[in-house]
This record gives C-alpha cells, sequence and structure tokens, in this order.
C-alpha cells in the first residue's frame, strides 16, 4: 500500500492587522493548493469563497481548494496550514469537505493546531516530521465528521451548486 503523500508550504497563526494593518478587504484571488483555516474566536470579518460569504465564528472551519476566488472581509485571526498534494485518494477526500462547517472537535483540532505551532522551529528532523502527522491527524478529524457536515449552502443558487458540482467532478476525473 502507498503512503498518502503531501507538502505543506505554509502553517501558523494569520493575523490580518499584522499582514494588512490598513486593509478593509483583500482582492479576489485564485486558490493553488488547498487553504484550511481554523477560527477559535469570533471576529467581525468574513471570507468569500466563489463569491459566497462566511463569517469568522469560532469554530469554523474554511476549506478553500484549488481553482476556486477567495477574498476576505478584515479583521480576523485564524491558525491555518496550506496543503498541497497530487495524491488522487486525498484529492478526493479534501474536495468532499465543505467550503465552511463548524467543527464539533474543537478541543482536538485546537491541541493539534498547538502543536503545530511548537514544531514550528524545530531544529531536528524528526520533529518536523511530527507536522505531516499533526496535518494528518486534523484531516481525519474532519473526514470523520464528513456524514454529518452541512455545507452552508442555504442561500446559494442553484446555478452555483451546479457549478460546485462541476468543478468537483471536473477533479475526480482528472
Amino acid at each position: 500500500m502507498d503512503c498518502v503523500q503531501f507538502e505543506i508550504p505554509k502553517h501558523g497563526v494569520f493575523d490580518s492587522n499584522v499582514k494588512f494593518p490598513r486593509l478593509k478587504m483583500t482582492s479576489p484571488r485564485e486558490v493553488e493548493v488547498y487553504e484550511l483555516e481554523f477560527y477559535t474566536a469570533d471576529y467581525p470579518g468574513a471570507t468569500y469563497i466563489d463569491g459566497k460569504a462566511y463569517d469568522f465564528r469560532c469554530g469554523r472551519v474554511i476549506c478553500g481548494k484549488p481553482g476556486q476566488t477567495r477574498n476576505s472581509r478584515l479583521p480576523f485571526k485564524c491558525y491555518y496550514f496550506h496543503l498541497d498534494t497530487r495524491d488522487e485518494g486525498l484529492r478526493r477526500l479534501l474536495n468532499r469537505i465543505p467550503d465552511s462547517f463548524v467543527l464539533e472537535e474543537m478541543q482536538e483540532l485546537t491541541k493539534l493546531l498547538h502543536e503545530m505551532l511548537m514544531i514550528e522551529n524545530a531544529e531536528l528532523p524528526e520533529e518536523r516530521l511530527q507536522l505531516g502527522s499533526c496535518v494528518s491527524r486534523i484531516i481525519c478529524l474532519l473526514a470523520k465528521q464528513l456524514p454529518t457536515m452541512q455545507n452552508e449552502l442555504d442561500d446559494v443558487s442553484l446555478d452555483h451548486q451546479k457549478l460546485l458540482l462541476n468543478k468537483f467532478l471536473n477533479s475526480i476525473q482528472k
């Protein structure tokens, strides 16, 4: 059996007041790799994925996928990691995760996110290997909740739902 392979090009804590101190809204951009964001508090901002707004509230998970368009209304703070993979099984799993949902396992998630931060400046290779383990465990937490996740599609048009479905089907066929 092959091992699932992925890269973590970025991870950490993002604070829009530090990165964009005078900005109120970011410019739209295309997502290039999977962008997972985790909110442990409420913030007045929101993110937009393909035009749909998601507020920043405690427990919120945002899962931006390659090819989507994103921008955000500031301010906000979050934990995050970016993930790149060519593994088809992992891509299918990540594509099934809704763009936004509230995670039930916040205590376990917070523990793993703190562990990732502790690894950030690790000098030894064996310590840095733990980063991949943390990301794998977070993805497993998300996958366990998949059967009960409700994507916030209550006010999304039928055309938008079809667009998302077509993007998903195209990603599976590649």
